[in-house]
């Protein structure tokens, strides 16, 4: 005797259970995503297939809000935690970038990435408010980070999130998290580099004054979405050609200091030619390195009143001529100097090689100071690296303890106590010598944190060179000699310098001079954290 099953499976055909008709389908679990945006996206493509009906989703998407919710905070994660915002392509925010540009604003076109830690994001040469009124009005949620952020060390952060339930509205935006720069400071209406020959057209054009002032009358109210500031430069470009004394009051006394000195800066390259009274203008193609424009031949600098910084790259074809005018000897002052100078154009590689060669010129205390600290005499960027890559990524105050000694070599005092030369403004919190935390900025730990050891002390260990011999060159005696030498290599070129400045009465004042004439000062603007940012050179002060 067998079993019944037994005897079933021999003597008959296996009966199968009924396969279903179609796919069971899980709903989504809230719990299983690791973030918001992932969960976003799920829920979005599982309805586009038909898979959650839109109830469902509405229902899901305020749970999926729930639980990345912060319980000490009143506010969703996206409006807290930036270091969490989506990793979008260059095709989203160019869709953004179409959205804000059709609610009037001015947008850079290009997609950037941020220094520190590389979050793409676009620029928006508008105020802040402006930026957020356009935002709310299309739907979007918005959290102003003020500089220094992720993105600027002194512009706003605005990060816009657009809710999922403006998929009909907006499908291109819709669930998606952008960050926004202001390049506009607070308080300010005007944007840097705004108003340059450059954007109003003007690059590699010749013509007299009369076509100058037509051109503009044209291009302005097609460059400009903000009327009164439409109405500002229309009627500077008035007053350049004395058709107008002054700026009307009630447009002028709407701009600030600010305002007035960054339009002196780059608007100031087109009422200069304007406010000249002579008649062939050409306006060079590109960033030219010393002329900003040409006036009947003659390359002109044009500065804001409070002037501003020329490379020695720009001096370099003048630095030739005299190094191989047999006629003109040098003293051994200038000997010096015309080294130092050197230095900066001819080393090769990028601008912390030059800087360090000039540092190794210098040979300032903080250069002596730091040979001795990497075992190097002629120590060059990659030694730099390789000391600072020692140090852990949790040991960014040990770092800073190593090479404290360098940045007071200089003996630099205040209150007969140790002045610091070119350490990061959080250095003496992290080297517990101040209890007293400080704001948050993109250089010192932050930039540790995101580029590590080896890049970061690089870094500050190459202002630090940097901020010595800026501070030598600046010392009573050295100051003239550098002065002097500079007005000696520019005695063979015919340039010019031209200031102008718009005066808070809605006037303008001209002043132009040789630039063999004028007294020069040595000058470096760098961040701590980028010391490549920028090349030392000169300033011409008026």
């Amino acid at each position: 005797m067998k079993p019944w099953f037994e005897k079933a499976v021999v003597e008959g055909d296996i009966i199968k259970f009924p396969e279903p008709e179609k796919t069971v389908i899980q709903m989504p679990n809230v719990a299983s995503y690791p973030d918001f945006l992932t969960g976003v996206k799920d829920l979005h493509n599982r309805k586009e297939k038909g898979e959650i009906s839109q109830d469902s989703h509405d229902k899901l998407y305020q749970d999926l809000i729930h639980r990345f919710m912060r319980k000490e905070s009143s506010n969703a994660w996206f409006e807290d935690e930036l270091s969490e915002a989506p990793l979008l392509t260059t095709a989203d925010y160019k869709n953004l970038l179409q959205v804000l540009q059709q609610q009037g604003l001015s947008v850079n076109p290009n997609v950037k990435k941020s220094r520190l830690k590389g979050v793409p994001h676009i620029r928006v040469t508008n105020p802040t408010d402006k930026i957020v009124a356009a935002l709310k009005k299309l739907g979007a949620g918005v959290k102003v980070i003020p500089g220094p952020n992720e993105l600027s060390g002194k512009f706003d952060q605005l990060i816009a999130t657009f809710p999922v339930k403006l998929q009909k509205e907006l499908p291109a935006l819709a669930g998606k998290q952008f960050n926004i720069a202001s390049a506009v400071k607070k308080g300010s209406s005007i944007g840097v580099k705004v108003f340059t020959p450059a954007n109003l057209g003007l690059s590699n054009k010749t013509m007299d004054r009369k076509q100058l002032y037509a051109h503009l009358k044209n291009v302005i109210p097609g460059k400009v979405n903000d009327v009164v500031i439409e109405e500002l430069l229309l009627q500077l470009i008035d007053v350049a050609v004395k058709k107008k004394n002054a700026v009307d009051p009630d447009i002028i006394e709407q701009f600030n200091a600010d305002d007035l000195r960054q339009l002196g800066v780059d608007f100031g390259e087109i009422l200069g030619p304007l406010m000249s009274g002579q008649d062939e203008i050409k306006f060079p193609s590109g960033n030219s390195m010393l002329a900003d424009v040409e006036i009947n031949g003659t390359p002109i600098s044009v500065k804001s009143a409070s002037g501003s910084g020329t490379s020695f790259k720009a001096i370099l074809p003048y630095l030739d001529k005299l190094k191989n005018n047999k006629a003109v000897k040098l003293n051994k002052d200038e000997s010096k100097v015309n080294k130092f100078f050197r230095a900066f154009v001819d080393t090769p590689g990028n601008n912390m090689d030059k800087i360090v060669a000039g540092s190794q010129v210098a040979n300032t205390p903080e250069h002596q100071a730091m040979a001795k600290l990497v075992g190097n005499n002629k120590f060059t960027v990659n030694d730099l690296e390789a000391y600072a890559g020692k140090f852990g990524k949790r040991e960014y105050g040990k770092f800073l303890k190593a090479i404290y000694p360098v940045s007071i070599a200089g003996g630099y005092k205040i209150a007969d106590k140790d002045r610091p030369n070119g350490l990061p403004q959080d250095a003496a919190y992290y080297m517990f010598m101040s209890d007293k935390k400080p704001k948050a900025k993109q250089a010192g730990k932050p930039f540790w944190d995101a580029k590590g050891s080896a890049v970061a002390g690089r870094n500050i260990m190459v202002y630090i060179l940097a901020a010595s011999f800026l501070k030598d060159a600046k010392r009573v005696e050295k100051k003239e000699k550098f002065s002097n030498f500079l007005s000696k290599v520019m005695q063979g070129t015919n340039a010019e310098i031209m200031w102008i400045n718009i005066n808070p009465n809605g006037t303008l004042t001209l002043q132009r001079k040789p630039i063999k004439n004028v007294k020069a000062d040595f000058q470096y603007h760098a961040p701590s954290h980028i010391p490549g940012n920028n090349l030392p050179g000169f300033s011409l002060k008026l």
